[in-house]
């Protein structure tokens, strides 16, 4: 999905961001991190999260 609002120029891919309440935050912190690493097939990677 992130790749495809970065292709439809809907999501700027220097701000990328991901954000979760509770333990959608616990999963937030990890997908964020995760990606960071290692980026979306498009090439993509988290640039922040926020709990």
């Amino acid at each position: 999905m992130i790749d495809d609002l970065v292709a439809a120029g809907v999501v700027d891919p220097a701000l990328i961001g991901v954000m979760g309440w509770s333990n959608g935050g616990r999963f937030a912190a990890l997908y964020a991190i995760a990606r960071h690493e290692v980026p979306t097939p498009g090439g993509n990677r988290a640039a922040a999260f926020a709990t």
